[in-house]
Order: structure tokens, then C-alpha cells, then sequence
């Protein structure tokens, strides 16, 4: 006889591959139905080395030894795998050699070259320093002498679809240093995950870069082909960006980029903190051709703007740059500097004094 505790148990094990079965089952019918249900069943867990944070527990469902071979280092954890996930969807994006590093499953290094090598050396000197403790992938077989380079960096994990002996012998040196070799990483057509009392599935982005066929141009002025390439290439890293993103790429590198804000105008910021002052030179009618004021658009845009004043009175204005609306586009010139002040830190009138008496070059400066 079975005691009460072992038929639970049993019955746990019976209806785990009973339950298994029959979700199989209803998904491949419904494969033609579409019903709105959501079943899935995963019949086996790994446990992982520790959740977000070390105090949680986490268990991926899955099958890891179809998706990748464990070479060398310590368990996975689950920072590991979103960066893992990340790292799959974003290189295969890519058909020439490419190498990518990410940390938090953004992209701080691509690079896109002839060599693997190459490709390495140019992704790490897209960012140096959010490379270090990132996950690297690459979709060509890593050779001794990549090997050699990326070895020269402290990285938790590196995925490959294949390893020489010797590139492998020079990896394995660091015992913790996660090695995955890639295998099939066919992945779910749809992406679902938990979300207030329930489930969210959505379709899988599988367009390649984001671009569906051939680019739409919104402007009359189209780009070279040099620069088409090169904007496929930010649009793929972009696409597998954390919003607000903000990807500056040249000739297939990753050149810097701003991942998570809440502003794109901050995204650019953090792209590029060395960008320099943004000086504008304008005759001052945009308000008067355009029929509205567009100096609110310039807030946050631009550091300078340097608006021509030319004259210290409408009339010899007029006469000096023949505006169409004649004088009185004298008196919107000065409205649009006087508004353009609260949006932009510094606005300036400039003139040309070689044909100013010193009375006419003080009555500018006294406006």
C-alpha cells in the first residue's frame, strides 16, 4: 500500500507528463485555430547560479544543450542569460564577420570587418570601459591570434559558433570565464513574458535591422550608398537598444550610443559627452515666413544663436538686405531674437562694422 504523501507525489509526476503532452498537443492544432489561450510547458528546468540579485532564486525552462555547448566556467545566472538572449538576437542580425559586446543586454561595442580579428578590435574601441565584465559574441570561428586579443580583457561570457584548439586553450585559462560554443538557436516565433496577474506574447521582430524591403525617403535629398550602409547598421543595433536609444555608427563600427533615457535629446548626451557647442546663423525670419513661432523647437537643440543685425534701423535694414516683406521684416528679426532668449542660452546680434560709423556700430550694441 502507498501511503496519502506518496500518491500526491505520484500524481504530481503523472500529471507534469500528462499536462506536458496534451500542451503539445492543443499548440500544434491551434497552430491552424489562432484561439487567444496561452499554453506553454517546458518539461525540464536548469537551475541558474542566482536570479537579478544574489538573494533570488531562478530556474531557466528550456532546452540550453540544443541552443549551446558549456565549454568552460562557472554556472549561468540569470543576468547571464537576458545577456545571452541579447547578445543571440543582436548578432544575428549580421552575416559578415561581426563581433559584438554588450553589458545589460545593450550593445557598447559592434564592429563589422573582413577579419574576426579586425572586427574585435574595432568593437572593443567603440567603448573600453563598458567592455570590461561584458558578454562577447561573434559569428565566425574564433582563431588563436582573436583569441590572444580578447583575452587581454576581463569578459564573464563568450559566444562562438566554433573554437580552434588553440584559441580554446588560451580562453580556458580563466576557470570562471563562460565558454559557450553556439549551436541551434531557433527560438520561439512569438516572445511572451510575465506581466501584472498574466502573460504578454507578442510576435518576434524579425525584420533585419528594422527595415522591411527597400528604405522610404521622407526627404527629397536621398542618402549615398555609403551612407545607406551605414544606416542599416546603427538601425540594426538600435533595434536591440534599450528606449530612449540613441546609435552613432561609421563604416561598420559602433561609435558610441545613449540606451534607457527617458529623453532622446539625454540619449544624445550620453551618446556623445564631448559633443561641442551648437551655434546657429540666421537672418532671424523664421517666425515671419513661416507664419508661427518655432523658437519653443529650438530649446534644448542648440547652445548659440547668432542672428544678423546688419543695421541699427529698419530703413537702412531694408535697403542693405532687400528682405521681400521689406521693413517691417527689420521689427520681426528683433521679436524672433527677443523670443528665441527663453529657449536658448545665448543669442547674439552680429554686424559688419567696415561700413559703420562708430555712432551707428554703438546704437547696434546698445540693441
Amino acid at each position: 500500500s502507498t501511503t496519502l504523501e506518496q500518491r500526491r507525489r505520484f500524481a504530481a509526476y503523472a500529471f507534469n507528463v500528462s499536462s506536458h503532452y496534451d500542451a503539445a498537443i492543443f499548440n500544434y492544432f491551434n497552430l491552424q485555430e489562432q484561439l487567444s489561450v496561452f499554453k506553454r510547458s517546458f518539461a525540464n528546468g536548469t537551475v541558474l547560479r542566482y536570479g537579478e540579485n544574489p538573494h533570488q532564486n531562478a530556474t531557466f525552462f528550456g532546452d540550453i544543450d540544443r541552443m549551446f555547448d558549456k565549454l568552460n566556467g562557472k554556472d549561468i545566472s540569470y543576468n547571464n542569460m537576458l545577456d545571452i538572449d541579447a547578445a543571440i538576437n543582436l548578432i544575428e542580425e549580421f552575416t559578415e564577420p561581426t563581433f559584438a559586446i554588450l553589458k545589460h543586454n545593450n550593445a557598447c561595442g559592434v564592429a563589422t570587418r573582413p577579419t574576426l580579428s579586425e572586427a574585435w578590435k574595432d568593437a572593443l574601441a567603440g567603448d573600453p570601459v563598458s567592455a570590461f565584465g561584458g558578454v562577447l559574441i561573434c559569428n565566425r570561428e574564433v582563431d588563436a591570434t582573436t583569441a590572444e586579443e580578447i583575452n587581454k580583457l576581463f569578459f564573464e561570457v563568450i559566444l562562438a559558433p566554433s573554437y580552434t584548439d588553440e584559441a580554446l586553450a588560451v580562453l580556458e585559462c580563466k576557470k570562471n570565464r563562460i565558454i559557450l560554443r553556439l549551436k541551434d538557436t531557433t527560438r520561439c516565433p512569438k516572445q511572451f513574458r510575465s506581466l501584472l496577474n498574466g502573460v504578454a506574447v507578442q510576435d518576434r521582430d524579425l525584420k533585419v535591422g528594422g527595415v522591411d524591403g527597400e528604405p522610404r525617403y521622407a526627404t527629397e535629398k536621398q542618402a549615398a550608398p555609403e551612407q545607406l550602409k551605414d544606416l542599416i547598421f546603427a538601425n540594426k543595433i538600435v533595434k536591440h537598444s534599450k528606449s530612449n536609444a540613441i546609435v552613432l555608427a561609421k563604416a561598420g563600427m559602433l561609435i558610441a550610443s545613449g540606451i534607457g533615457q527617458t529623453s532622446r535629446v539625454d540619449a544624445l548626451k550620453q551618446a556623445v559627452p564631448a559633443l561641442p557647442p551648437v551655434r546657429i546663423n540666421t537672418n532671424g525670419h523664421a517666425n515671419l515666413i513661416l507664419g508661427r513661432d518655432v523658437c519653443p523647437e529650438l530649446r534644448g537643440r542648440i547652445d548659440t544663436l547668432s542672428i544678423s543685425l546688419n543695421s541699427d534701423n529698419a530703413a537702412d535694414y531694408a535697403a542693405l538686405c532687400h528682405p521681400i516683406q521689406g521693413e517691417a521684416a527689420y521689427q520681426a528679426m528683433l521679436d524672433f531674437a527677443g523670443e528665441a532668449k527663453h529657449y536658448v542660452p545665448k543669442v547674439v546680434f552680429t554686424i559688419v562694422d567696415k561700413d559703420k560709423t562708430p555712432q551707428e556700430v554703438e546704437h547696434c550694441k546698445q540693441i
